[in-house]
């Protein structure tokens, strides 16, 4: 999304974009009218509808936080592209490239051939939560402010609860602790998640708890590494108010808070340790 560089890009060559038939003169005239000036990967700039681009998250390391922000990053995705996006398509279609040392139509290269419409992907629905698939030592689930797809270090998650109470317990140490526990680990420590093994991982029932702990507590922050991420009392709040949730009794929390923290920290470790990796979070002569 570089609608911010349109009005710059319109005084420069006006004819250009007559000749799209675009009537916008400013980047707040261009949204007025449901558009959105995007750069490909190409480098090349077009007109396209807004609604026919969704944002996406094209790997975790473009997080890093709890939460996602505004994502500039976008993906045509639409079966019924509208006017001005229709026209991008067709320009690119027609296109000759050179693929194996044969000139072929762009809309012929291999990556479309299993596609009925060759600018056509699968028929995903964007969501707010994304289910990462792989950590080493820091562990979290991030929240977009905005529903996304994303690529595939990653998956969607999809609910038709409140997403803020489901995202709070997929943050909560007890679930962090259920992914070690349900998962296969790789070489360098790394822990790998496959769908179906979220699929497999058990949850209370979300419908009838109600975590009691303010989102913005972890959304205002980084995640950490797990030996310092047990060490937030904001991670210690939400770990009590899940089990609260859960219906343990109040004078017990501290106490089981406590054990759920060095059970986590042990399995982390035991997965570091066994792919030969320091403990970083350890000083000198501490105990494993």
């Amino acid at each position: 999304d570089v609608t911010h560089l349109y009005e710059a890009d319109y005084l420069a060559n006006p004819e250009k974009f007559e000749k799209w038939g675009v009537k916008a003169k400013t980047g707040k005239e261009l949204e007025e009218q449901g558009l959105i000036y995007i750069e490909n990967e190409g480098g090349e700039r077009y007109v396209i509808n807004k609604e026919d681009a969704k944002p996406i998250v094209r790997s975790p390391e473009e997080i890093r936080s709890y939460q996602i922000a505004h994502q500039k990053t976008l993906c045509l995705h639409t079966r019924m592209p509208r006017r001005y996006t229709e026209q991008y398509i067709n320009e690119y279609a027609k296109r000759i490239v050179t693929v194996n040392n044969k000139k072929i139509l762009f809309s012929k290269r291999p990556t479309f051939r299993g596609r009925k419409k060759w600018y056509h992907l699968p028929d995903f629905g964007t969501s707010r939560i994304i289910l990462l698939k792989s950590f080493h030592e820091t562990m979290y689930q991030p929240l977009s402010e905005q529903p996304v797809l994303c690529d595939q270090r990653a998956y969607l998650f999809y609910t038709s609860l409140n997403v803020e109470e489901v995202w709070k317990y997929l943050n909560s140490t007890l679930f962090l602790l259920t992914m070690e526990l349900y998962s296969d680990r790789l070489g360098g420590g790394a822990l790998d998640i496959r769908v179906e093994d979220y699929q497999n991982m058990p949850v209370p029932d979300l419908s009838k708890i109600a975590i009691n702990f303010p989102s913005k507590n972890l959304l205002e922050r980084k995640p950490l590494p797990y030996y310092e991420e047990v060490k937030q009392p904001d991670r210690r709040e939400l770990d009590k108010a899940v089990l609260r949730a859960l219906g343990f009794p109040e004078d017990e929390l501290d106490k089981l808070v406590d054990e759920l923290h060095k059970a986590f920290v042990w399995v982390v470790e035991d997965r570091l340790i066994k792919a030969g990796r320091p403990m970083e979070g350890k000083e000198d002569g501490e105990d494993n």
